[in-house]
């Protein structure tokens, strides 16, 4: 079997094959739970289901039990499905898993889900803990196990994904103003659905505009984010810190201003290419889909930073989200840190 693309999964449920071990791994938890439920619903159905459906947490796992509960027959069903969250067994390099039991029992959990119970539909997790996080070991496995490594929402994926959300929840959104939310939400799903949540609740059942989408998303800090990128450049620390301040002022939450920070420096990383290939403003705004004006302002903004210096921004960037969504931080205060880290790298 080996890897599949998610998108494959779900042609594979709506024609009924269903294998008997799944691994799921990436940044998108939400996106990986969804595919869950989808198994889970074409292999259990009835009053019974949740006498056939077992829950594991990963993060403390126990494989004797785990294997002794597998080999226990369903009830009443021709299958049973065990589900193991955030299965840190399966993680690349962790430190607990190159360690005595917990190497062995990563060991054991793989070697059984290359041949589990046919009465047994086995499903494993877990999130990456930032976008850099790689596990070259799962990628190249070649095996009877399923395996999907879950990729970040984009382009037409992210388009269709959003669209279904905006329908499941009964409301209509314009394909422009579709496009317009997609290009300034986050990419990760569960912010994606609260951010619909939230422009659903302000418009109620008036018809959804650009300006609903700003005023929500707080889009209007193009020039403030320029000016703090600026200010990190130019190594004031307070003056970005300040900026920041500013921009929670006005009502951008910390999780919003960490993307719109990484997302420049991503985009002065690409003009920073762009300059070295003598490309234009407008061949910048065919390829990466900004106003011709930003694609502009971001490769004469990139003249000011070294490749080497954006590179290590966008990877304290990556750290900091890791630490947001895997931790329960001070958000505010790792913001500042990333400032005073981006701005003490020497370009």
């Amino acid at each position: 079997m080996s890897h599949i693309s998610i998108e494959n999964l779900y042609l594979e449920l709506k024609k009924g094959i269903v294998h008997n071990s799944y691994i799921f791994y990436g940044i998108d938890e939400k996106q990986i739970k969804e595919a869950i439920e989808a198994i889970i619903d074409k292999v259990l159905d009835g009053p019974l289901k949740d006498l056939n459906l077992f829950k594991f947490d990963g993060m403390n796992f126990d494989f004797q039990s785990f294997k002794e509960n597998a080999e226990n027959i369903p009830f009443m069903s021709e299958k049973k499905v065990m589900v193991l969250y955030r299965t840190e067994a399966l993680r690349a390099k962790s430190k607990e898993a190159g360690k005595g039991n917990a190497k062995k029992e990563s060991k054991e959990l793989m070697d059984y889900l290359k041949n589990p119970p046919n009465h047994c539909v086995i499903i494993a997790y877990y999130v990456f803990n930032d976008k850099r996080e790689k596990n070259k070991a799962l990628d190249n496995m070649k095996s009877d196990i399923c395996l999907i490594k879950v990729e970040e929402l984009k382009g037409d994926r992210l388009y269709r994904k959003v669209a279904d959300i905006f329908r499941e929840k009964g409301r209509d959104i314009g394909k422009i103003e579709l496009t317009y939310f997609c290009e300034n939400s986050s990419k990760d799903l569960n912010i994606i659905e609260n951010d619909v949540d939230k422009l659903i609740s302000y418009c109620m059942d008036r018809t959804i505009t650009k300006d609903d989408i700003s005023k929500l998303l707080n889009i209007s800090h193009t020039d403030d984010v320029f000016d703090l990128v600026d200010a990190i450049c130019q190594g004031k620390i307070e003056k970005a810190i300040s900026l920041m301040n500013e921009l929670i002022f006005k009502g951008t939450n910390e999780i919003n201003i960490l993307y719109m920070i990484e997302r420049q420096f991503d985009l002065l990383l690409k003009g920073k290419v762009a300059v070295n290939n003598r490309q234009g403003a407008e061949e910048f705004e065919k390829l990466h889909g900004v106003n011709f004006y930003v694609g502009k302002r971001i490769m004469e903004q990139s003249r000011r930073f070294s490749e080497k210096k954006l590179k290590e921004c966008i990877k304290i960037c990556a750290d900091v989200d890791g630490i947001l969504k895997s931790k329960s931080v001070n958000a505010k205060m790792e913001l500042e840190m990333l400032l005073v880290k981006s701005a003490q790298i020497k370009n």
